[in-house]
């Protein structure tokens, strides 16, 4: 088995340190070890997407059981980390550790929701702005009302979009950026919510002060993890199974490499 030794200069580093003097950090050196780990287990982590994935679907078409079908997913989803942290450490994972995202299921959702409601809070001046400039250059009542009346006539609606295209184009690009920015920047509050002990606004702000050391390293990694999610799809679809799980590992490799975890084991509730 692949031994994986996490960056030793990282190590044994305060998150204080990390944030006050930076780190290295390789985009490309994570996708290979991510590739490395899901190798180590490409059936489990195929089978385990297949899974969460019908999960998910489930949630959301349920009644009464989508509005809070996060309860589920988030932490289910953290799966995939907590195996590629058993493969990380050298270790032979069960099918079981799947779903030991359950363990932290008292600090992964109010994470989850004081993420989602900081982004909130920050994207309603973003959005009124947005609003404000797209009326500015063109947009009027007279699109929201014809909006309605094509609504179920798509080579209308589509003639009108394509009308209003610069104004939608602009609500669309000022609203998409700070989205990028969060996805980005808030990427690692939930490992820092499982593996420590800091508070649930904490690990926000905190995963944005790391990962803004590095930001264009780790919008770098995007860019190629999402360029190579492209190949994977191109390969008949079916690459896209092995370019997802890869994709997903990826996250929890660069907070292995950054923050590590050998000396954080998951919150305990009970202690």
């Amino acid at each position: 088995m692949d031994n994986f030794e996490p960056n030793q200069e990282e190590q044994g580093r305060s998150i204080n340190d990390l944030i006050k003097n930076g780190y290295k950090f390789s985009p490309m050196q994570v996708i290979g070890d991510s590739w490395k780990i899901f190798k180590l287990g490409a059936g489990p982590f195929i089978g385990f997407l297949f899974l969460y994935i019908i999960i998910t679907i489930l949630s959301a078409i349920i009644p009464g059981v989508s509005g809070a079908s996060f309860l589920v997913v988030v932490p289910l989803s953290f799966g995939f980390y907590t195996v590629a942290r058993e493969y990380y450490l050298g270790k032979e994972p069960k099918f079981s550790n799947f779903f030991d995202g359950f363990k932290g299921f008292r600090r992964l959702i109010p994470n989850y929701l004081a993420m989602l409601l900081i982004i909130i809070l920050l994207l309603i001046p973003v959005v009124i702005i947005a609003v404000i400039i797209a009326f500015k250059i063109g947009l009027n009542k007279e699109f929201f009302s014809l909006l309605d009346d094509y609504k179920n006539n798509p080579t209308d609606l589509v003639d009108l979009i394509l009308k209003y295209i610069t104004p939608l184009l602009v609500v669309f690009t000022i609203i998409l950026i700070p989205c990028i920015y969060f996805g980005i920047a808030f990427s690692f509050s939930l490992f820092l919510a499982y593996f420590t002990k800091i508070s649930f606004f904490g690990c926000v702000w905190t995963s944005q002060k790391i990962i803004l050391k590095k930001f264009w390293s780790f919008f770098g990694l995007h860019i190629l993890l999402g360029l190579l999610n492209i190949v994977g799809f191109l390969c008949l679809g079916v690459g896209l199974l092995v370019t997802t799980c890869v994709s997903i590992i990826s996250l929890y490799v660069a907070y292995e490499q950054i923050v590590g975890t050998r000396q954080m084991p998951a919150y305990d509730p009970n202690k």
